[in-house]
């Protein structure tokens, strides 16, 4: 949507002229940031003010794109399909507070496919249990196809998240998945735990990090999520 650009600097210190407040992880201050500063440090701040130059249905759309707020194609008898209100459900923070991860709730499956659609060069592909069946023999006897359901972002757009991922771990929040075998990416997670129609609970926090390798020319893709580490 062209909402901002790597040349985009904000101020990114705890609420700093803007109409609500919003605050970085664990109270940093962090004055100017740029892009992709900003996504190495996962500055709330910065996101937040991005979203002004966003309209809320573009938001929608593109999330819902990513097939967030959806069940997957997956055969899955339990699987949820998270939380995502419709436009005319949000509040006057609403864009903002989506734009930092809140007022969502979104399954690991879901993120997976999204942290995929970055690796493979902006394709949203449907999920699957099964890459081929083998017989005794080990021979493969049949073999399941990829299937593509839609692109979800051009490729430049791709290679740029990716190199910011590949700053996340190199000098940002992510420093501790720095490998000296091979060069890793990824981004860090830290969403407020919420209690049914009482909002979220103080202190309570799920952590998450979503990682690819090789972070060129991804072949695996990882995602951990841990309650209240």
């Amino acid at each position: 949507n062209a909402a901002i650009d790597t040349q985009t600097v904000f101020n990114c210190d705890n609420n700093t002229g803007y109409k609500i407040y919003v605050r970085n992880d664990a109270g940093h201050d962090y004055g100017d940031l740029s892009l992709m500063q900003a996504f190495s440090k996962s500055s709330n701040v910065y996101f937040a003010k991005a979203s002004a130059n966003l309209r809320a249905d573009e938001l929608y759309r593109d999330l819902t794109n990513f097939g967030f707020g959806q069940e997957t194609s997956l055969a899955y008898p339990s699987q949820v399909s998270g939380i995502l209100r419709t436009p005319t459900e949000w509040s006057g923070r609403s864009l903002q507070t989506i734009s930092i991860g809140q007022e969502v709730a979104a399954t690991s499956l879901q993120l997976g496919m999204a942290l995929c659609s970055v690796a493979n060069g902006g394709i949203l592909y449907a999920p699957r249990y099964i890459k081929a069946v083998r017989n005794d023999r080990g021979r493969v006897i049949e073999t399941v196809q990829p299937v593509a359901m839609r692109r979800v972002m051009a490729s430049p757009l791709s290679s740029l998240l990716r190199e910011a991922m590949s700053r996340v771990v190199v000098n940002g929040t992510g420093n501790g998945a720095c490998l000296d075998w091979i060069e890793a990416g990824g981004k860090t997670g830290t969403a407020q735990m919420s209690v049914d129609g009482k909002g979220y609970t103080s202190g309570a926090y799920m952590a998450s990090f979503g990682g690819m390798v090789p972070i060129d020319d991804p072949r695996l893709v990882l995602l951990t999520v841990l309650e209240q580490p």
